[in-house]
């Protein structure tokens, strides 16, 4: 599904004639969820559902919702503030109970299954769905069953029987950030309901449901740097911006020809920080920007009719 485009534009100063920053709203779908059962069978998948998964059933077995989202939409100079999830719950076995959002680690997959009446006992896995043991059925995986998934979690929320929950996080805008960065690793998140004692099992609305009010949502509020986006800019990941922790330098790694370029770095409010004529071996190239904090930074880089640009997250 397409996401729905809510944007409110303030700007906040004048670099120049091209560059000023706005403030930005934008909320997206989903653009693939599914839950995962540890149920005996261990093949079990709803990824046509109309609803989500996360908890403990009445018999003790586990069930654990995945949701991605795609960014391809947001500029490239965009630097998130803050973020919302908001799933909205359908039905609950028990009582109130809390819920976390880790970060994904593997890729996986939504596939046709479709489970019957109120889902919550899942669908025999088609090709390209996720499951406890795999991240695609019948191909590969997860290196541990369950989801391969990072050890702290992103944000936390508790959630009610029935209504909406939302979770957000500075955390859960860095995760953002990290993907916007390096979009090969965003394999979104796994949701995990108190898994400490039975009938914690929570029902959430997915992306399929009917009522798109009831479907899943994450509302962005970023920062964007307007006169970066023209027709002469391509996003390219032939000139990255590198930034070493251990020695604190900087460098561009270049796949463009040996050659002078115009190279300009740009902070995610629009200041310069960098505007040299550099000769760019093959490879990786010392550079010597005047960045003094952790944020967003554009790299843009003058190759005849076109530029080149990318971003990093320094922190």
């Amino acid at each position: 599904m397409k996401g729905i485009n809510l944007l409110i534009l303030i700007p906040l100063f004048t670099l120049n004639n091209a560059l000023f920053s706005q403030t930005v709203t934008k909320t997206l779908k989903p653009a693939k969820d599914n839950t995962v059962f540890n149920d005996p069978d261990f093949i079990k998948s709803n990824g046509s559902g109309d609803f989500l998964f996360s908890g403990k059933n009445d018999l003790g077995f586990l069930r654990r919702a995945l949701i991605q989202f795609n960014f391809s939409s947001i500029p490239l100079s965009a630097s998130i503030d803050s973020a919302v999830l908001k799933l909205t719950v359908s039905k609950s076995i028990f009582n109130d109970a809390s819920a976390s959002l880790y970060k994904l680690n593997s890729d996986w997959g939504e596939g046709n299954s479709d489970a019957p009446a109120q889902e919550g006992k899942g669908d025999t896995a088609l090709v390209g769905d996720a499951t406890w043991w795999e991240t695609f059925f019948g191909e590969t995986s997860w290196t541990t069953n369950g989801g391969d998934f990072t050890e702290v979690a992103s944000a936390e929320a508790p959630v009610p029987n029935t209504g909406t929950v939302d979770f957000k996080s500075a955390q859960l805008a860095l995760d953002i950030n990290d993907w916007l960065a390096t979009p090969t690793e965003n394999f979104g998140w796994i949701i995990l309901t108190d898994e400490t004692q039975n009938k914690t099992a929570k029902r959430f609305y997915s992306r399929e449901f009917d009522d798109e009010l009831k479907q899943p949502k994450l509302t962005l509020y970023y920062e964007n740097v307007v006169g970066l986006e023209s027709a002469e800019i391509v996003k390219t990941r032939s000139v990255q911006l590198h930034h070493s922790q251990i020695t604190g330098e900087y460098s561009l790694i270049s796949e463009l020809s040996e050659d002078s370029y115009k190279v300009k770095i740009f902070s995610i409010t629009g200041s310069e920080v960098y505007n040299e004529e550099v000769f760019l071996s093959k490879g990786r190239n010392l550079i010597y920007p005047e960045i003094i904090s952790s944020g967003i930074f554009l790299v843009t880089v003058k190759d005849g009719a076109k530029t080149h640009a990318s971003k990093m997250l320094v922190h």
